[in-house]
């Protein structure tokens, strides 16, 4: 039987032959319905942040926690302890991307692209004509304008990049393509847009819809008529009731005045129309729509209606375990594979969580933790080197005690851990519980006389 990858590259090769399917980007199979039917009505992914509060909201939240946690580089050795890497050419390349941008800002806008598109593209400059050289700049592109070309033997040929009439060729090395997986086309990355487009583009609609009536429909704030229906109100009188209210209420300074009519009139205040509330639980379900499709909790993006102080720590918490450090490890793996490797082997790019305060939290579970697995023989360093790395000594590699257990240790007359205190009783429990010491002449050494029995000389 052929291995996987062979048949996979045979796979590749059948559609390198037949030619990808041609799929239009703008042809999404969505549509906005009017009185006439469905007619196409296409905007670009990037509009919904101009267009969708909840998609602004949420992508901005993602994109700003992904650009404020730091990089850092490690370098592997043969038993696979890791130690940091303060200096070099791929530590400055990631402090320095370009002379333009901060790293803030390229991974604001790499996190933007992938949470539109699904797929976020670095150039890699400064390699020279034959590619031998190190990249010394980093630069963004847009997705959009990107487009991988397959290869049959390869896996990816290269990379095309097209802006207007301007048409770029990049080699594979030259580029770093972080993707989310898509199981309809592997050369493409899905977008949580995508997942919930119909329910923004509804909103989208809907908001339109609603400006259009504040603008040109008619909603008067309140409608005064005669309680008398055979008393009919001339043009003139109707205006001087209008400019009598607007003259002696309106004003911060006229509220509550007294307004006498020379008839019995009546007052109604046109309230909230079926379909205005429909409106209104129609933008509260887009909001959870585009909050679950980007693990955002919808209280981090104001949304307070079911908050309270336990369950916003809570929140706060999924959405690092749940969103950020499932994000940070995609990326962190994607330059660990594709650009460190440029550098040196043993390298590796890791994201530093451990000054997010919702992540330590759980420190005192960690410690807990640990203290079990070191009961039961695992070496302090493999505890400090999965549990908490940040505490290992200058270097990585461990303490040079740390790797026997600490039951060893002690029978070896190593280090010895401190006792347990004890839990302290109450006192007459103590005296109850307290030994009973009885020298050589069986005298109590806690009492004045002798033992009961026997004489003091």
């Amino acid at each position: 039987m052929a291995s996987i990858s062979k048949r996979v590259l045979e796979a590749v090769r059948k559609a390198f032959r037949l030619g990808p399917a041609v799929v239009s980007p703008y042809d999404t199979g969505m549509r906005t319905f009017i009185e006439g039917g469905f007619t196409p009505d296409y905007v670009p992914k990037e509009r919904y942040q101009e267009l969708s509060v909840a998609v602004y909201a949420c992508t901005k939240l993602r994109s700003q926690t992904i650009g404020s946690v730091p990089l850092k580089v490690y370098q592997l050795d043969a038993q696979g302890n890791k130690q940091e890497v303060t200096s070099g050419p791929l530590v400055d390349l990631l402090r320095f991307v370009n002379p333009h941008w901060t790293p803030a800002r390229l991974w604001q806008m790499t996190e933007s692209a992938m949470c539109i598109w699904g797929q976020a593209f670095w150039v890699l400059e400064g390699m020279g004509p034959q590619l031998r050289q190190r990249p010394t700049e980093i630069w963004w592109a847009r997705s959009d304008k990107m487009r991988v070309i397959p290869d049959r033997d390869g896996y990816v040929k290269g990379y095309e990049y097209h802006d207007a009439n301007t048409k770029l060729y990049f080699q594979p090395q030259e580029v770093i393509w972080f993707r989310y997986p898509n199981p309809a086309n592997e050369f493409a990355g899905l977008s949580p847009l995508d997942a919930a487009r119909v329910s923004v583009e509804t909103s989208v609609d809907a908001m339109r819809a609603n400006a259009s009536i504040f603008a040109n429909g008619m909603q008067p704030g309140a409608i005064i008529s005669p309680s008398d229906s055979s008393i009919t109100l001339t043009r003139e009188e109707r205006e001087l009731i209008e400019a009598q209210l607007a003259r002696r209420l309106t004003g911060a300074d006229r509220r509550h005045r007294v307004m006498v009519f020379s008839h019995q009139m009546n007052m109604a205040t046109p309230s909230m129309s079926p379909k205005d509330a429909e409106f209104m639980a129609l933008m509260g379900w887009t909001l959870n729509d585009v909050c679950r499709v980007y693990q955002v909790p919808p209280m981090k993006v104001q949304d307070f209606s079911r908050a309270t102080y336990s369950n916003a720590e809570q929140a706060d918490k999924a959405f690092w375990t749940d969103c950020i450090t499932p994000e940070l490890s995609l990326f962190a793996s994607e330059l660990t594979e594709q650009l460190a490797p440029l550098f040196g082997e043993g390298l590796i790019v890791e994201f530093d969580l451990s000054q997010v305060r919702s992540l330590q939290e759980d420190q005192v579970e960690i410690t807990d933790q640990m203290a079990k697995l070191a009961a039961m023989g695992v070496p302090l360093n493999r505890l400090l080197q999965v549990y908490r790395p940040d505490l290992l000594p200058e270097g990585g590699t461990g303490y040079p005690w740390g790797d026997v257990p600490l039951q060893q240790q002690m029978l070896g007359g190593g280090i010895l851990m401190p006792a347990p205190v004890p839990e302290e009783l109450p006192p007459a429990q103590q005296q109850a519980n307290a030994p009973v010491e009885v020298s050589k002449n069986g005298a109590y050494p806690f009492l004045d006389t002798a033992a009961p029995g026997t004489r003091q000389n």
